[in-house]
């Protein structure tokens, strides 16, 4: 059975950036995004728009999430950082301490 109507996807491209923005800002913010990201390949291609990188909010960041994006070089806590986030930044800045306490378990 085909259904009608449009898709998600089917928005024009101002409009989806303004959804994920919406979601990058939210209070789980960058948690989101990168869900968002890993849903399709529409939404994956906003992956390195410097706007949105530059303001997804890291303050509630889901741990699972968070581990993942520590420890891969290209991954959306370094991309959104090396584009000026400055909570993106400040978890980076962190991650000494951070591994001080793995290792202390």
């Amino acid at each position: 059975m085909e259904q009608d109507g449009l898709r998600l996807t089917d928005l024009p491209t101002d409009v989806l950036r303004r959804i994920i923005t919406y979601l990058a800002t939210s209070d789980e913010g960058a948690t989101d995004f990168a869900k968002a990201l890993s849903v399709c390949k529409a939404f994956n291609r906003f992956s390195n728009d410097r706007e949105i990188l530059k303001v997804a909010n890291f303050d509630n960041m889901d741990q699972h999430y968070l581990n993942d994006a520590l420890w891969d070089d290209n991954g959306l806590l370094t991309r959104c950082a090396t584009v000026g986030n400055e909570g993106a930044r400040l978890i980076i800045q962190q991650i000494p301490f951070l591994l001080l306490g793995m290792g202390q378990n």
